[in-house]
């Protein structure tokens, strides 16, 4: 067919000049000015650019990402197109792409054994974002990702720990992993997402009224915008979670340290910790390993269990109801129709404190905070397996000036666990000796 004009009324009118498969917009809703460009295109006076390929375009696109994307998109970015989409279009030009070529690619990733998961993170993913972008540019027309199909998947049911489970863990920690206890503590009881958590700086914090703003996340070592806009936002904790943030304080931070840090006192990546210590955890504890991101599955779960209003449960979580419903949520069972008989004094769940094992009342007066807390869990302080054995809030910088091991030695490990004096021998139940001597010369040297 000769080169023609075609209208696209989806485009408001404007005239398109078509010459095989390639398709140029004139720019222009007046037929007479199309017809005229028509002229001159088949006389020879202009041609129509043929655009970058896919491996030019991708160069680009590349570079312009990296101050506004995340790194965990980028890392995805480079490994998919680096790994198999330059490999099959690098030398294609991006207006020949069509659905049948995604389609054909979608066929050869599946029988190299790749997982319709992972197909569709490259195709759909990763492909399908640069494409969005070339379209703004207007270097595409069409969208041939809105044509291609895809399998439906079954995707695993959310399987959150149970209550039993929970306790277990905590004890399990509390015994072996003291250090970790009031981050692994605040998991189970906020529901953050472990990515917010580690993310968290002490200004975030506002020990007066309890609460906790939440406006970024933290992964491959690099803190950024929140996963999703409601994941911005400022929740009420309870009261024991801001007596151990208080109670791990380390006598040289500032507003900008972090809440919750390593035996480094660098700031904890989570997915690295979890690859390092959670499997053993849950091994240890003999409790089914699940990913440490089952601990947001846990709260919301029980939340939602004893009664919670799901979209107060979404609205704290910074997440929606349908995605509760579908990823979050743990199986529920109906009231009154298991084994048992009825009994609606059975039907209350215990709130996350009162079922870890009670310890004794710590040894450190934990300074009460001022204002209404009547809204925390009602159970006192005292009953609380708070992380107030860790650092002392009453210690001062004149007292551990002769050394940092005095402030070790004065430490009170919590009751409920085997006693491991608290001596220059044993610094590494709690913090490293490198840590202690890399930090010593030069803050209280």
């Amino acid at each position: 067919m000769p080169p023609h004009l075609k209208r696209r009324t989806d485009r408001g009118g404007v005239w398109y000049l078509v010459d095989g498969p390639t398709l140029k917009s004139l720019k222009t809703t007046t037929k007479r000015l199309a017809e005229a460009r028509l002229d001159q295109y088949c006389k020879g006076l202009f041609g129509l650019a043929k655009g970058p390929t896919v491996r030019e375009y991708y160069d680009q696109w590349i570079v312009r990402k990296e101050p506004t994307s995340r790194r965990s998109a980028l890392r995805d970015y480079r490994q998919h197109f680096s790994g198999y989409l330059l490999l099959e279009f690098g030398s294609s030009l991006l207006q020949t792409i069509r659905v049948t070529h995604l389609s054909e690619f979608r066929t050869k990733l599946l029988e190299r054994g790749l997982s319709v998961k992972t197909c569709r993170n490259v195709v759909d993913g990763s492909f399908r974002a640069m494409w969005r972008d070339a379209m703004r540019e207007e270097l595409v027309e069409k969208n041939p990702f809105q044509l291609l199909e895809w399998p439906r998947t079954q995707t695993p049911s959310p399987d959150p720990f149970s209550l039993e489970e929970r306790d277990r863990l905590l004890a399990y920690i509390r015994a072996h992993h003291m250090f970790f206890y009031p981050w692994i503590y605040t998991q189970f009881a906020t529901g953050m997402r472990p990515s917010e958590s580690t993310a968290l700086r002490l200004s975030d914090v506002d020990q007066n009224s309890g609460t906790v703003s939440i406006s970024k996340s933290r992964h491959l070592k690099t803190d950024a915008l929140p996963k999703t806009r409601a994941s911005k936002r400022l929740i009420s904790v309870p009261l024991e979670v801001i007596d151990m943030i208080r109670a791990i304080r380390l006598p040289w931070e500032t507003g900008d340290s972090p809440v919750f840090y390593n035996q480094l006192a660098r700031a904890i990546t989570a997915n690295e910790w979890a690859g390092k210590f959670w499997k053993r955890i849950c091994t240890k504890a003999e409790v089914k390993h699940r990913k440490f991101y089952c601990t947001r599955h846990t709260f919301i779960t029980e939340a939602i269990r004893r009664g919670e209003n799901i979209k107060a449960v979404a609205d704290y979580c910074g997440t929606s109801i349908d995605m509760i419903q579908r990823d979050y949520c743990g199986r529920l069972e109906l009231r009154g129709y298991g084994n048992e008989t009825l009994n609606p004094t059975t039907l209350a769940v215990s709130p996350l404190q009162d079922r870890v094992p009670e310890p004794r009342q710590s040894q450190i007066d934990v300074r009460q905070l001022p204002g209404d807390r009547t809204h925390r869990h009602p159970t006192p302080l005292s009953e609380m397996p708070t992380g107030a054995g860790l650092f002392s809030p009453a210690i001062d910088q004149t007292e551990i000036k002769p050394g940092w091991e005095k402030a070790i030695r004065d430490m009170v490990v919590p009751t409920g666990v085997d006693p491991v004096p608290a001596s220059t021998d044993n610094i590494r139940y709690l913090i490293s000796s490198r840590f202690i001597e890399k930090l010593k010369p030069r803050k209280f040297g």
